[in-house]
């Protein structure tokens, strides 16, 4: 057991030098703040829906990276990106919940799991290439190993929660060591007033 700890705890240094080397950052605000455009990618949300680079536009997101059969990150990471809906508190603001198991996560099962949570929230699925290619641009982490039983297997992943602008680009990084909901709540509402 605590030979899997420190795996878990190399890796997400790992991720977190990763995001340094790859997006750089700057001391400004709470959160990782980095500059990486969104370009061109085609999935679907949870009414069938196609969702593309043009939906970030115009709009606010909060971006979370999961799966609804997940029992370790999920589940606090939805609550903190729930808890930071209402902080925000703005018509502007969509959250937007990529699954990393599309194979599992049918359209039906999305709409039941993101109901949930608010009318922000927005879930999303494609093909396994499709879902690859977009979180390539986010540089999010996805564990080639599984745990948990044969009919529902578990996968280590990363619980970040990124902030993209109106703009289509990915402007903030809170890795799950720096998810304090009041100072995030604050960079959000700095930025997109400095942004409108």
């Amino acid at each position: 057991m605590m030979k899997k700890i420190f795996l878990i705890f190399l890796s997400i240094i790992s991720i977190a030098v990763s995001l340094y080397l790859f997006f750089g950052y700057s001391t400004n605000f709470y959160g990782l703040q980095v500059s990486n455009k969104i370009e061109e990618f085609s999935l679907v949300d949870q009414d069938g829906n196609e969702f593309s680079e043009n939906n970030f536009k115009n709009k606010h997101s909060l971006v979370f990276f999961g799966y609804t059969k997940c029992y370790t990150v999920c589940p606090v990471s939805m609550r903190k990106l729930e808890a930071l809906s209402k902080s925000i508190n703005s018509p502007n603001l969509q959250i937007i919940y990529i699954s990393i198991d599309p194979s599992r996560d049918d359209l039906e099962s999305l709409k039941i799991y993101i109901n949930k949570f608010g009318s922000q929230f927005v879930a999303l699925n494609g093909t396994k290439e499709r879902v690859n290619r977009l979180g390539q641009k986010f540089r999010i982490q996805v564990s080639n190993v599984n745990f948990g039983d044969e009919f529902n297997p578990q996968y280590e992943h990363s619980g970040h929660i990124y902030f993209v602008d109106s703009n289509a680009e990915i402007k903030m990084i809170y890795p799950t060591s720096l998810q304090d909901i009041a100072k995030i709540t604050q960079d959000i509402q700095i930025l997109m007033e400095k942004i409108n």
